[in-house]
């Protein structure tokens, strides 16, 4: 329990480890980490219109 606590204490280290890892893989990128949003962005706008068609939950 106590490596929990202490994990969550170190947000920050997280934060950081994160953004370089973001940073060394889309380094020759002239999107750089703006990729991940805009893939993500691009896949919620296919995947909603076709997932409410097959469910029949329009966005009315």
């Amino acid at each position: 329990m106590n490596d929990l606590k202490e994990a969550l204490a170190r947000h920050q280290l997280w934060i950081s480890l994160g953004w370089n890892d973001v940073l060394g893989r889309y380094r020759r990128s002239v999107l750089g980490p703006f990729w991940i949003t805009i893939s993500m962005g691009v896949t919620i706008s296919a995947m909603g219109p076709l997932y409410g068609s097959l469910f029949s939950s329009g966005s009315e």
